[in-house]
This record gives structure tokens, C-alpha cells and sequence, in this order.
């Protein structure tokens, strides 16, 4: 996929005297540095431009990036700037983030090759000193070739303290390979798996519910006939006729500058139009001229994440709040009390976090 990295250079007429080359830099981790291999993207430094866009086009939802000051004359470079993520978040690095909030659940990597029942990381000798350690916690390999290997349970006493191994009852079809990732679930499996009631995946869909935004969605232009319903269907699985605040009319000028018009304004109308629980679309009276486009303010919830590479649109921090928050929801209904201390502190990080945005007034 193609991502757009926004970079803002405050001292651009300062910076000019030395560089003349803006360089991005993509990653997988935000915790190295540098970024190594060659620039993703360049853009030529302007003293008067303090705001550049990049884009890298073989980015995913899990790269992050880093950018650098460059003289192509002299070959000096800057140091790299803070990690950057800007393309969303995927269902695999949410899961992963919200167990890491929690304090129940890390990543690793396999330092040599395991077998069908076993992973291997020397890394886990530095933490793990007896047999019960990780004993009963989940291991999720999101590379795994097959992914009928993706999901399984250390065993009871599994953990060989001396090799840093970690040892399964059910088999792989193929054994954990040198540099393989693995990620370590508590509480509850990472994704759903027979005979337990709940999931990680299940809390992040849950979360994701509680987690409500303000989108604007363009509903197309104005026609030649005069058209004056537009449709809401394709939003339909996350929009409600109460959760539209506002229609605007925009137009666009020779030079890409966007203008608003209220649609509720100055002998203008708009209103909702409901025909059964799934199809809504905005009347608009009058009709929108061929150069407007229709555009409906909304307050939403976002898509449901069911794969791994799925990707929300959620701020990172919040989302991973939502999902923490929704997880010992229902440990405390799993088992009542014993996760009241910590459901009460999720709950309060997340009302400490997170504000719900407003309603408005129609002609406002």
C-alpha cells in the first residue's frame, strides 16, 4: 500500500544553510535506531516551505519511519528524527499493544530453530528462572507458514530455564524458525480458540465499539438531473441517522483550495431519510450543483478488525485503552471480582483519555 508521511521542518530557512535534501527512512520497529537501508523517499528542502508530504509506496500499516536533513554536496547528514506512524493500526499490532499495556503480554524472537514442540529464545533466560515460568500463557506466531500453527499454549513446567525453550502438548506442522517473531499472550488466547469463551481479537472489537470519532464522508457530486437523495449504504454498518451532525457542500478552485457551504443554511435543507435499520441516505434541498460535493459529517465507530492486517483508524493510545479496558470488562464477568482493581484503573486511564465527541445542531 502507498503511505503519506506529513513532516513539518520548523526552521527551514535555518536549516537550508546546510542541507538541501529531506530524506524518510521506513522501519518495522520504533524502538532502533537508525532506520537502516536506503531512503524510501526524498523531497528538496524549500526555506520558505515548512510543511513537506512523502510517500513511500511499498509502505504497510506496520512500518514506521524516520526522517533526516541531507547535503548532497558534502554527503553530511542529520541525525534521524523521532519514529513516525502514519498509516493506521493493524489488528496484529493492536492485540500485541494492548497485552503490553495491561502488563500480560510481550514479543519475542526465536533465536534458533525449535521443533514441532518447542520455540527457542536464549532472551527468555534473562527473565525466566524455573519450569513454571509462562507456564499456561499463549503463543501466537503471526508468520507461521501454516496457520493452523499460529496459536498454542505452554505447557505445564514447560519452560527449560537453561535454553530459554518453551514447550507445547499439540504439535506444529512446522517448528519455529531462527529469527522467527512470536508474541506471548496472559488472560485470555489471542485469538479465538475452542473451548474458551473470549480473546484478545474479541476485545479489540469490543473496544473498538466503545471508541467513537468524528469522519467526514464524501457521498460524491451534485448530477445533471438534480439529485437530491444521496446514500449512506456503504456506511451503513457503523453510521446512524443520529449520528450525523452535519452536510456540507464543498467546492474546489483552480489552485486546490476547499470551501464549505452548510447545508442547512441560507434556504438550504437537509435531512436524514431511514427505510429499514440498514439503508439511510441525507436528502438535500436544493439540489447540489454538479460542481459541489456532498459531504456528510458523521460521529462513528470504526470498522471491525477480523484479520491480522486489518487496520484501524483509531488514535494508538486510545484504541489500546479501549481494548485493555474492554478485556477486564469481561474478565470480571469470567470471573467476578478478581479483576476489579484493575478493570476500576482501566477505566479510569480510559475516562482520563478519552473524550466522546459532541453532537450538534442542525443550521449550526
Amino acid at each position: 500500500m502507498s503511505v503519506t508521511v506529513d513532516i513539518y521542518i520548523e526552521d527551514a530557512a535555518v536549516e537550508i544553510a546546510d542541507y538541501d535534501t529531506i530524506r524518510l527512512y521506513r522501519g518495522t520497529d520504533p524502538s532502533v535506531y537508525p532506520f537502516t537501508g536506503l531512503p524510501v523517499a526524498t523531497a528538496t528542502l524549500v526555506s520558505t516551505t515548512l510543511a513537506y508530504t512523502l510517500t513511500d509506496a511499498n509502505g504497510t500499516a506496520n512500518s514506521y519511519y524516520r526522517y533526516s536533513l541531507y547535503n548532497s554536496s558534502t554527503t553530511t547528514e542529520s541525525d534521524q528524527s523521532e519514529a513516525i506512524n502514519p498509516a493506521g493500526l493493524t489488528l496484529l499490532r493492536l492485540r500485541l499493544e494492548a497485552a503490553r499495556g495491561a502488563g500480560v503480554g510481550f514479543n519475542g524472537t526465536c533465536s534458533e530453530t525449535g521443533t514441532t514442540t518447542s520455540l527457542i529464545d536464549a532472551a527468555l533466560r534473562d527473565s525466566g528462572v524455573d519450569a513454571k515460568f509462562l507456564e499456561g500463557a499463549w503463543i501466537y506466531r503471526p508468520d507461521a507458514a501454516s496457520s493452523n500453527d499460529r496459536c498454542r499454549r505452554v505447557k505445564a513446567s514447560g519452560f527449560e530455564a537453561t535454553t530459554g525453550t518453551l514447550s507445547f502438548d499439540r504439535a506444529y506442522t512446522n517448528a519455529p524458525t531462527s529469527g522467527e517473531v512470536y508474541h506471548v499472550f496472559l488472560l485470555q488466547p489471542p485469538i479465538d480458540q475452542t473451548a474458551v469463551p473470549y480473546s484478545w481479537d474479541r476485545a479489540v472489537r469490543d473496544g473498538l465499539q466503545q471508541y467513537w470519532f468524528v469522519d467526514q464522508l464524501n457521498l460524491g457530486t451534485g448530477t445533471s438531473t438534480r439529485q437530491t437523495r444521496f446514500s449512506l449504504g456503504t456506511h451503513a454498518s457503523y453510521v446512524t441517522r443520529k449520528r450525523v451532525r452535519r452536510v456540507l457542500l464543498r467546492t474546489t478552485d483552480s489552485n486546490g483550495i476547499q470551501t464549505d457551504v452548510n447545508a442547512d443554511n441560507n434556504g438550504r435543507s437537509w435531512n436524514a431519510v431511514e427505510n429499514g435499520p440498514m439503508t439511510l441516505s441525507v436528502e438535500i434541498i436544493p439540489a447540489p450543483s454538479t460542481d459541489q460535493t456532498v459531504i456528510v459529517e458523521v460521529n462513528r465507530i470504526d470498522a471491525q478488525l477480523f484479520g491480522d492486517s486489518d487496520v484501524t483508524v483509531a488514535d494508538p493510545e486510545i484504541a489500546r485503552r479501549a481494548v485493555i479496558l474492554a478485556m477486564y470488562q469481561e474478565m470480571n464477568v469470567l470471573q467476578p471480582g478478581k479483576y476489579k482493581g484493575e478493570y476500576d484503573a482501566a477505566l479510569f486511564d480510559w475516562n482520563q483519555h478519552y473524550e466522546s465527541p459532541t453532537g450538534m445542531v442542525k443550521g449550526l
